[in-house]
């Protein structure tokens, strides 16, 4: 790969994959997809597009987040189709199967997304596959399904897990036992070099994680132990955490706390020969030193 397109370049992932490809002597390209609708002149000669850019979260109103998510991610997916880019990478989300997966989840589950978010990554995949079948391009197609990914620059819900933990405040999440899927940003952006220059043996959904599921619980006392802070995660019942966050309109992310997501990366293992370079203990040092670095 010696040239490539990134959409999303100045977020939190976006920044990291940018300075990956650059140090892989790659000449990247960023592009606003958000801005114009012509995009050839950018296109033209670039082997990879990596569309890393979105409306995170539901913070802006369901149409825009509908319109940019999906809508404008399969218009992108066809301007790259005609300007001969060789493969389309797309950023989705483990959310549009679920929130809560007891079982592994495989490529092929069924989708269940809850939110604005997670319905607007759900239709741009249909758009997507719609746009790829019409075309007759499935060779060209990866489209990647992280969970929670975190890192140096993280925010949102990984940031208020650092925030806990350095407050040395004692935690209600004792029972917040069940593995979840959690996704390094050195092994995501490992993996998005990858499943753009492989074989992908004509499948266009790939799920990718660390190789540990690890616990809420796991998560907060490791990321304590590295910082060297106390830990006291108080035992209160998962059934009465559960209620009490009902009633506080907050079960989304009670689910999220103490339910699992368990995700199968075995298809990303075997096809295309993938592995973490990291373990989870070594991610979690990194963005903890970043971490201690900003205060």
């Amino acid at each position: 790969m010696k040239r490539a397109i990134v959409t999303g370049a100045s977020g939190f992932i976006g920044g990291h994959f940018c300075q990956r490809l650059r140090n892989a002597g790659v000449q990247v390209e960023t592009l606003s997809p958000q801005l114009s609708d012509d995009w050839h002149e950018v296109l033209e000669g670039a082997e990879v597009c990596f569309h890393l850019g979105g409306l995170a979260h539901d913070r802006a109103g369901s149409d825009q987040v509908v319109a940019v998510n999906a809508l404008q991610t399969q218009k992108l997916f066809v301007a790259c189709m005609e300007a001969g880019v060789e493969r389309f990478v797309w950023l989705s989300s483990i959310k549009v199967l679920g929130d809560v997966a007891p079982e592994a989840l495989l490529v092929e589950a069924p989708y269940d997304p809850h939110g604005v978010y997670a319905q607007s990554k759900m239709q741009g995949e249909r758009e997507l596959f719609a746009a790829m079948n019409q075309l007759a391009t499935p060779d060209r197609l990866a489209i990647v399904r992280p969970p929670l990914v975190y890192g140096p620059g993280v925010k949102a819900n990984f940031a208020s897990m650092l925030r806990w933990c350095m407050s040395g405040v004692p935690l209600p999440l004792g029972s917040a036992r069940a593995g979840r899927a959690w996704l390094s940003i050195d092994n995501l952006v490992s993996f998005l070099q990858q499943v753009a220059t492989r074989d992908l043996h004509g499948q266009s959904l790939w799920h990718v994680r660390d190789d540990e599921q690890t616990s809420v619980a796991e998560i907060l006392r490791a990321l304590a132990e590295i910082a060297d802070r106390p830990m006291r995660l108080l035992p209160l019942p998962k059934s009465w955490a559960m209620k009490s966050a009902e009633l506080l309109g907050r079960s989304s992310t009670a689910q999220r706390l103490f339910e699992p997501l368990l995700v199968d990366v075995s298809q990303s293992k075997t096809l295309l020969g993938w592995q973490p370079e990291e373990s989870q203990a070594e991610g979690l040092a990194k963005v903890v030193r970043w971490y201690q670095s900003q205060r």
